[in-house]
């Protein structure tokens, strides 16, 4: 049975992996982050991701070198790790699985690393909520990840599609339950 649809004036937004795909000329950069708050009797996560090429052009070539078509070089590299939560206050009260637009599973925008610090880099989100207005009405945050960017990826501008990628799991206390059921999501949607 789907949740009911809850609303937050607050949503708290945690970092989860950075990762970048390089197969043969091709590149992919994927991130993967959870929206969560509590009611104080049940919590909610959503998990969310970020697909540069939304992922057709990587896959094609992963399936020709799965199957043994082509001998292609690939990678995947995870640049950036689990990071500091960043609360998130939207305009209105949204639902979790909301920070794309309402009724949404998709949603156009881009990734921008901003700054390398040290041992982490500041990752800035801009998603356009509805492209009807072509980026004028956009929810952007910054999210912080441990690990160390590549230099040809900080201050460049990557578009692509977010996704939502479930609806918000519902689990009672403790937290540990539900960032249990938030990771074994992202499973499901992390290349290996």
């Amino acid at each position: 049975m789907a949740p009911p649809r809850k609303t937050f004036k607050e949503i708290y937004i945690k970092s989860y992996r950075f990762v970048q795909i390089r197969v043969a000329e091709v590149r992919e950069v994927e991130v993967f982050f959870a929206a969560y708050n509590t009611d104080g009797k049940a919590n909610y996560v959503c998990p969310y991701g970020f697909f540069e090429k939304m992922p057709d052009a990587v896959q094609r070539k992963l399936d020709s070198e799965l199957v043994g078509d082509t001998k292609l070089g690939h990678s995947v590299s995870v640049i950036g790790f689990d990071g500091p939560v960043f609360k998130y206050d939207p305009v209105t009260p949204i639902a979790l699985n909301e920070l794309i637009g309402l009724g949404s599973t998709i949603a156009k925008g881009n990734i921008a690393i901003a700054a390398q610090r040290g041992n982490e880099f500041l990752a800035r989100i801009s998603i356009d909520v509805d492209p009807r207005v072509n980026g004028r009405d956009s929810r952007g945050f910054m999210l912080d990840f441990s690990g160390s960017a590549p230099k040809d990826l900080v201050g460049k501008l990557i578009h692509g599609s977010f996704v939502a990628l479930g609806p918000p799991v519902v689990s009672m206390t403790p937290w540990d339950i539900a960032e249990r059921r938030m990771r074994e999501m992202f499973a499901g949607f992390m290349s290996k």
